[in-house]
């Protein structure tokens, strides 16, 4: 192990994860049709402990006129609020079956939440030493010699589907662009009016919070996450990134 190594390795001591105590365990339950905002103080990010869409109760804040259920629950509903939530100092969340599915037909559900505010890890940095700056020059050469981007990507999904996007190799999402509306004739069969206009404002920012910085993540292509910016009309989701 030569002297470069050995300071890069003494940097790497040097940092120490700094973190505040968590708040208290948080619940919450919000019912289908509306959305759950879930907010931790400043400073602090959301961190899922569980999930869950559907019905385990007969009676609760969440009138149901269907069917009586107590064993009904979506799948992979941690999953996809964690898609949503993690790491996030807030969010919003449709309980919606274009979200999460449909676990019970005819059944009004609702979506329970429990989760902590946690702080973030912060570093110390060591006083400035000639060992450090060595260390430093280390570092760059290593950045500099990082594997290269892939190339530009570009998936399509329709209206009423969720649409999958993943990175390989240790890469992570990279937003360039997202359009959710409609801007041809012939993508998606649509019964209703055409349209070559439609386009949901803020559909970049809505999509860069669910994905970027992540290896993968599930998109609802749905008005419960984009609005509605064309009524009657079918609408679909074009995605262009880079995995880095």
């Amino acid at each position: 192990m030569g002297p470069l190594t050995v300071a890069s390795m003494l940097v790497l001591l040097v940092c120490a994860a700094t973190t505040n105590a968590d708040t208290p365990e948080s619940f919450q339950r919000t019912c289908e049709y509306s959305t759950m905002d879930v907010q931790c103080p400043a400073g602090k990010t959301i961190r899922l402990k569980s999930a869950m869409y559907g019905r385990k109760e007969v009676n609760n804040e969440c009138p149901n006129p269907g069917p009586d259920t107590t064993t009904c629950e979506a799948a992979n509903s941690g999953n996809i609020v964690a898609q949503m939530c993690n790491h996030k100092n807030s969010c919003d969340i449709p309980a919606s079956n274009s979200v999460f599915g449909d676990p019970c037909y005819a059944t009004v559900k609702y979506l329970d939440l429990v989760y902590w505010c946690r702080t973030p890890l912060r570093y110390k940095s060591a006083r400035m030493e000639p060992i450090t700056v060595v260390s430093m020059l280390v570092f760059l050469v290593c950045a500099a010699t990082t594997n290269a981007d892939t190339p530009e990507s570009s998936q399509r999904s329709c209206e009423f589907t969720i649409m999958h996007v993943s990175c390989s190799g240790g890469k992570t999402i990279r937003l360039k662009s997202a359009m959710y509306g409609r801007k041809g004739v012939n993508e998606c069969p649509n019964a209703g009016p055409a349209t070559t206009t439609c386009e949901a404002a803020g559909s970049g920012n809505i999509v860069a919070q669910m994905c970027n910085h992540k290896t993968s993540c599930d998109i609802p292509v749905s008005n419960s996450v984009f609005g509605d910016p064309c009524y009657g009309v079918r609408k679909y989701l074009d995605l262009v990134y880079w995995c880095r």
